[in-house]
């Protein structure tokens, strides 16, 4: 991100700012990947993992918004809307925040999708090469769309996300 990109944040409602996502990021992906498998890279430091966290973080710190305002509106909350499947960027999606909440469809092929995600986080939190970059914890599973007419197979998998996550649906 840079400070035109920050920019750009959206006052959605009072205290809500939005940061719309671009599909130009799938375009860069490649070209962070080729540059933290560098050597040079090695050497300076530059780390794909710590990348998004760093730079997100101090962009938000330094925002203000505008018009002679210097003061950072203070945030107490960062969402970040991520696609289920993250590639490369994964350790650093899951470096960057604090807490996920998953969102997962009352159907049985989301709630696989779900139960992955989460396996992947958990896998991840005990490897040793990557557990110490991992911040993120899993706050909650998030039933969504319990549409009337498919009520009975809706409860079923709400019933099965509350056997396999407990208190965090």
């Amino acid at each position: 991100l840079g400070e035109d990109d920050i920019r750009k944040l959206v006052n959605g409602r009072r205290n809500l700012y939005i940061l719309p996502a671009s599909p130009q990021f799938e375009l860069v992906v490649p070209e962070l990947e080729r540059m933290s498998t560098s050597t040079l890279a090695k050497r300076r430091g530059f780390d794909i993992n710590t990348l998004l966290t760093d730079r997100l973080e101090q962009d938000l710190l330094n925002y203000t918004e505008g018009d002679g305002d210097t003061r950072p509106p203070g945030f107490d909350y960062v969402l970040v809307d991520c696609p289920p499947h993250l590639g490369t960027l994964k350790t650093a999606v899951y470096n960057f925040g604090d807490y996920a909440v998953v969102p997962s469809e009352t159907e049985f092929l989301s709630f696989q999708g779900a139960q992955k995600h989460t396996r992947q986080l958990a896998d991840m939190k005990a490897d040793p090469e990557t557990g110490d970059l991992i911040r993120l914890n899993l706050h909650t599973v998030l039933p969504t769309q319990m549409p009337p007419r498919k009520q009975l197979q809706a409860n079923d998998v709400l019933e099965a996300m509350r056997q396999v996550y407990h208190t965090a649906v």
